[in-house]
């Protein structure tokens, strides 16, 4: 048969991260849930109260999360954003209220007008634990375990776009870039952003980080796998009092055992991933919140591995019947009781990136027609469909399974647990065509450029396989593109996506991070990461 098959890549461990959050997606209500549909609306509401002052001390504060992962190196791989934020604090903080990074552990960041040369000026009086300045060397080592070759960092391939990176003077570091990139302060308030204390043994930052590894708020109390992690203030910081005494963060997949912690007042911070109605339920009750959009989706095999030959995903006509099988409001109704909003596009209907989006609409006729052409070239009508061993992966698999059998696709689910997925998923040999996980999880407002990681031939995300010369030089336009620009771009892609499908979409959500009005002070920042640093109790 003919298929027009693409280039194998090598999956990363994003993959892995983006199965485990969305673990406990499927809802229990069906059609007559919530319907709200307010993805991009309300990003934030609240954490504008001001700061810790001395007459506010005291109290500890409870983060209730879906996933214990596995390290608090900031380099080391699946890493634990929120205590890590309180320990090393970042340099820069995605602000999601006004949409742009400000500076944190940094006095300023600066581009040059072509934005190849980023200047960073550091606050002077920021000290690690130990009484070491928080100073260029320590900046410039810090992020060179991220770009090392053999890095673990989520973020190596990005962080490896820097160049050259040079000491100006004691407080200014000057990084230059491979190429143009106008997000890169986007890139420092993720964990590269985290600078690590150099007197400290990397080793050491996994599991037991000293008081002396970070300049954050607090320092590592003790990590009990499977029950709690614990911070606890540093007794001088070198920003002001820290009002907090310690932050306890705990790991609840179930969504509805999280909302219940939450509501009882057990928790004060509360990550919803996932299951969308119970996100909704927290907003609705008054919470203090901050979404991140995302889109919802299945991910197509072009050829991973040992899967290279085997894959009918790299078949564009079979992605594209795919498509247009699924139906997205169905699809919305029955995985999140119908809050997600329905569509194909890349962005949520409300999103300021959205000028005049349109995407694939549902068309079973033409579905059927493209399956009984690929029949006719060859293939057999059958798929191959990979999810993780979870209730909300296996929904989401059996869902799409019924809709395409209405179009003649022979469709069979695999449930693997997890090292099992992790190993198909980067490796191949699963087998499989199409797997169970998100069509992108790239929040587009905090870096619209990085969303094509995942979809240029030499993306830093790519993880699927995927390759097509007009994705890769939108994905260049996208690197250099001023904020007005970037809608404009976006159509170009959606075109390109439409036509090529990389992935199989059927909503918009949004993540939530939300924490109790009596918690002040407190700051959303990156992908569903709270700075508390500088928070406070009310009594």
């Amino acid at each position: 048969m003919s298929i027009e098959r693409m280039s194998p890549r090598v999956l990363g461990t994003g993959l892995l991260a983006f199965a485990l959050l969305s673990a406990g997606c499927v809802s229990e209500s069906g059609p007559d849930g919530p319907k709200s549909q307010k993805v991009a609306s309300n990003l934030v509401r609240g954490g504008d109260e001001g700061v810790c002052t001395p007459d506010r001390a005291g109290g500890s504060v409870t983060i209730t999360e879906q996933n214990e992962y596995a390290t608090l190196d900031p380099a080391g791989g699946s890493f634990n954003f929120n205590p890590a934020q309180q320990i090393y604090s970042s340099l820069m903080r995605w602000n999601p209220a006004v949409s742009r990074h400000d500076p944190l552990l940094a006095e300023s960041l600066t581009g040059n007008d072509d934005h190849t040369v980023w200047t960073l000026k550091l606050r002077e009086s920021a000290v690690f634990g130990d009484g070491t300045p928080l100073d260029a060397e320590a900046v410039i080592a810090s992020v060179e375990r991220h770009r090392a070759k053999d890095s673990l960092s989520t973020w190596a391939a990005r962080a490896r776009s820097i160049s050259a990176m040079k000491a100006v003077d004691e407080h200014t570091v000057e990084f230059t870039l491979a190429s143009p990139w106008a997000e890169f302060p986007y890139l420092l308030g993720t964990g590269v952003g985290m600078i690590t204390n150099p007197k400290v043994d990397p080793a050491r930052l996994a599991s037991k980080p000293p008081a002396a590894a970070g300049a954050g708020a607090f320092v590592f109390d003790h990590w009990t796998p499977g029950n709690e992690l614990v911070v606890k203030k540093k007794a001088q910081w070198w920003n002001g009092p820290v009002c907090l005494d310690s932050i306890r963060v705990i790991a609840q997949v179930d969504s509805k055992a999280r909302k219940d912690t939450f509501t009882k007042g057990e928790a004060q911070v509360f990550v919803g991933t996932a299951d969308l109605e119970i996100s909704q339920q927290v907003i609705d009750e008054g919470a203090h919140h901050a979404k991140y959009p995302l889109r919802l989706g299945l991910t197509p095999n072009f050829g991973i591995g040992a899967d290279a030959k085997t894959t009918i995903g790299a078949d564009r006509t079979v992605r594209r019947a795919l498509q247009l099988a699924l139906d997205p409001k169905l699809m919305s109704d029955r995985i999140t009781g119908g809050v997600a909003e329905p569509t194909t596009t890349l962005v949520s209907s409300d999103s300021p990136l959205n000028q005049g989006l349109q995407g694939v609409a549902h068309d079973p006729e033409e579905a059927k027609r493209l399956v009984a052409q690929a029949k006719a070239a060859g293939w057999d009508g059958k798929l191959s469909v990979m999810a993780l061993n979870q209730p909300n992966n296996i929904a989401i698999g059996n869902q799409a399974i019924a809709q395409w059998k209405t179009v003649g696709i022979e469709a069979e689910l695999h449930t693997l647990e997890l090292a099992d997925f992790v190993k198909a998923s980067i490796l191949g040999g699963g087998g499989f065509d199409v797997m169970v996980s998100g069509g992108g999880n790239q929040p587009l407002p905090e870096c619209t450029s990085c969303d094509l990681d995942q979809y240029a031939t030499k993306g830093a995300g790519n993880r699927v396989g995927y390759s097509n010369p007009k994705m890769d030089a939108l994905a260049e336009k996208l690197n250099a593109a001023q904020p007005e620009q970037r809608p404009a771009l976006l159509k170009e892609v959606q075109a390109v996506w439409n036509e090529d499908i990389p992935r199989i979409l059927y909503g918009q959500q949004y993540y939530l991070a939300a924490w109790s009005p009596k918690l002040q002070g407190a700051k959303p920042s990156r992908l569903l990461t709270i700075d508390l640093s500088q928070a406070w109790l009310t009594r």
